[in-house]
């Protein structure tokens, strides 16, 4: 990753206070113990639905500090390591993924963006089922 889009990066997190995905499995590892739950959002740049859930629905959830969950982003077209994509079998934008010990999935991932008005209470029963599964 070039210095410019570290910075970009870092513009980003500042802004939206969703902080980028680190390596995967060592996020992961740092949840187990309190049998918690990773949020994902995976996303690219140019997506302005990407930018609303982070905006508008990601970054509250961050900002609570919950001990039991973690909200993290990956954006596909900057980072540098989306092998986690791959693996997670993620090719639409924006995808929010819950995900326990080991990379197991623990509730349906939430694909695109709601313009109905529903998506905090789709993230919100996704979101406890995943605890609950954890």
């Amino acid at each position: 990753m070039s210095a410019r889009q570290a910075a970009r990066n870092q513009d980003a997190v500042s802004a939206a206070g969703v902080p980028p995905l680190g390596a995967l499995d060592a996020e992961l590892a740092a949840l187990a113990g309190r049998h918690g739950v990773l949020v994902l959002l995976a996303s690219r740049s140019d997506c302005p639905y990407c930018r609303e859930v982070r905006r508008n629905y990601l970054a509250p959830l961050a900002r609570e500090g919950q001990p039991r969950f973690a909200v993290r982003e990956l954006e596909s077209d900057t980072a540098a390591d989306t092998s986690a994509l791959a693996r997670l079998g993620i090719r639409f934008f924006p995808t929010v993924v819950f995900l326990g010990a080991g990379g197991r999935v623990l509730a349906e991932p939430l694909v695109g963006l709601d313009r109905a008005g529903f998506y905090a209470a789709y993230l919100d029963q996704r979101l406890t089922t995943a605890l609950a599964a954890a």
